[in-house]
């Protein structure tokens, strides 16, 4: 009936609850089992009033986080900051690559390089190089 606001509810509700997925889905399921105990209760009740009872979603996620056990708390928050700090990081790695390039690409750009086996002059410097002469052939 109110399937709905529930998904919604709960989709606000995840920004607020560490652990990912998993407990998403747990606190989707309390949520479902409260809304059913609500609307079993109440049948004529809208869901604003099943809001009223339970919360905000953020007051909702710390009472469902107030019945877990604190260990479960504490790994969940643990393992978002190690998530977080290695996103932090391959964000970092990636900037400094980028940079690299970018670097690399401004300190060669316009090398001549002369390929001593063949005699071919390779220029990426984009200039006219017609009034240049020709470089003697090479003697083998």
């Amino acid at each position: 009936m109110h399937q709905r606001e529930l998904k919604q509810y709960c989709r606000r509700t995840r920004r607020y609850l560490p652990g990912g997925r998993e407990a998403a889905l747990a606190f989707e399921g309390y949520i479902h089992s409260c809304a059913d105990q609500f609307f079993q209760e109440q049948p004529d009740a809208a869901f604003e009033d099943f809001v009223a009872q339970i919360g905000t979603p953020e007051e909702a996620a710390r009472e469902y986080l107030s019945l877990l056990p604190g260990e479960t708390v504490r790994r969940h928050r643990t393992r978002r900051r190690h998530l977080l700090r290695g996103a932090v990081a391959a964000g970092c790695a990636m900037l400094a690559v980028l940079a690299g390039l970018v670097i690399y690409y401004y300190a060669v750009r316009g090398v001549v390089v002369i390929h001593e086996q063949s005699g071919v002059v390779d220029y990426d410097g984009g200039a006219d190089l017609s009034g240049m002469p020709t470089p003697p052939p090479i003697i083998e």
